[in-house]
This record gives structure tokens, C-alpha cells and sequence, in this order.
């Protein structure tokens, strides 16, 4: 394993609908990641929203494999909300 590589999270930016598809593609370049060496993650995402299952199914997934320092933040009225996995924002 490189150490190097996994000493920076690794940024992916979701700015997209939440549907099928962008949590699919979000799901799978995190997988990719992990399957790299890498285990820390900040996840940008802006979003107008969409597919309350596919949220709740990427937060579930991203909670389950990635540790406690990744993030999400998600602009809103542009301000920025910051949620640790194990929390929870409704906006």
C-alpha cells in the first residue's frame, strides 16, 4: 500500500440529481478508491435533490466504508452545512 497516497482523503465532488445513476457512479468511484488503498474521503455535493431511497442507500454506504474524519458539505442558501457520518441534516 502506498502510504503516501492514503495520507490525503481523497475529494469527489457529487454535484448532481440523487438518482439511480449519480449514486451508482458515486457508490462505484468510492469502491474504486478502496480497492486502491485508499480509506479517507471528503465527498462534496451539491445537489437540487431527487430519490430519498438512493440518498438514504449512498449515506448508508458511505457511513458503512468510509472512517469518522470524511465529510459531506453541501451548500445551502449559501451557507455550508457540514455533516460527519452518524449525523444527519435535513434542509
Amino acid at each position: 500500500m502506498n502510504l503516501a497516497m492514503t495520507a490525503q482523503p481523497t475529494v469527489i465532488k457529487f454535484f448532481a440529481p440523487v438518482i439511480d445513476a449519480t449514486i451508482n457512479a458515486l457508490m462505484q468511484a468510492v469502491d474504486q478508491k478502496l480497492a486502491a488503498g485508499q480509506h479517507s474521503f471528503t465527498i462534496l455535493v451539491s445537489s437540487p435533490g431527487g430519490s430519498v431511497f438512493h440518498g438514504l442507500s449512498a449515506y448508508n454506504y458511505l457511513k458503512v466504508w468510509t472512517p469518522l474524519e470524511s465529510c459531506f458539505t453541501a451548500p445551502v442558501a449559501n451557507d455550508y452545512v457540514y455533516l460527519k457520518p452518524g449525523s444527519c441534516c435535513t434542509v
